[in-house]
């Protein structure tokens, strides 16, 4: 692996390919490993309710289908206009509540300086160059102080393609954001949850403990 000054964003033209090829290129509606890591990233969410979501990198919109019906309001953010308008296409029934915008992460994932409860990066902090993570890294953690359980998801194995694994991107999480309130890992696959200071985990929240 190059030193971190070394490592390129993935090009855009990257995903814009991908998609002319295929409506669902990385199978999120088919394979198994996704719906699994959908339901392990569903379960760990540590509230019921979320009045206001933020989605990085939504794809075609199957994680946000799933977002959607725990959450008051959804804004995803996605790169790719194609992937951005399948998304948009799957999920019509609830677009009263929910906005796919076609936005670079790398610009920023604080848009209009909205105020967020749960923010989900799902698969995609990998593909940004070490000063785009760092910066998207702190923009993370000000949401979390800002009262935002923030959710990460990545797969762990090396792809020759994108700049860093899962491991490294969460490890980067962990020194900037601290230590998790969960944490789901096996030999895929690693999850973080990241809650505000003074959070109450799931049973002392609800007076079990």
């Amino acid at each position: 692996m190059p030193a971190d000054d070394q490592r390129s964003s993935v090009d855009p033209e990257y995903f814009r390919s991908m998609y002319a090829d295929s409506d669902d290129p990385w199978g999120f509606a088919e394979r198994w490993y996704e719906t699994r890591k959908y339901d392990i990233t569903m379960s760990l969410l540590p509230a019921p309710r979320y009045e206001r979501a933020l989605e990085l990198g939504s794809s075609i919109g199957v994680l946000s289908a799933l977002l959607a019906q725990r959450c008051g309001s959804l804004v995803c953010l996605e790169l790719d206009p194609r992937a951005a308008e399948l998304a948009r296409t799957r999920l019509g029934a609830v677009a009263d509540r929910v906005a796919v915008h076609v936005s670079d992460i790398a610009d920023g994932i604080e848009p209009d300086g909205d105020r967020f409860d749960l923010v989900v990066a799902s698969e995609v902090l990998y593909y940004l160059d070490d000063p785009q993570l760092t910066a998207i890294t702190e923009a993370l953690d000000r949401h979390r102080h800002a009262g935002a359980t923030v959710i990460a998801a990545h797969w762990r194995h090396h792809v020759s393609a994108y700049p860093w694994t899962g491991d490294e991107v969460h490890q980067r999480l962990r020194t900037v954001l601290g230590p998790t309130q969960a944490t789901y890992t096996d030999d895929d696959v690693v999850i973080d949850v990241f809650t505000p200071p003074g959070t109450d985990w799931v049973g002392k929240a609800g007076g079990l403990a």
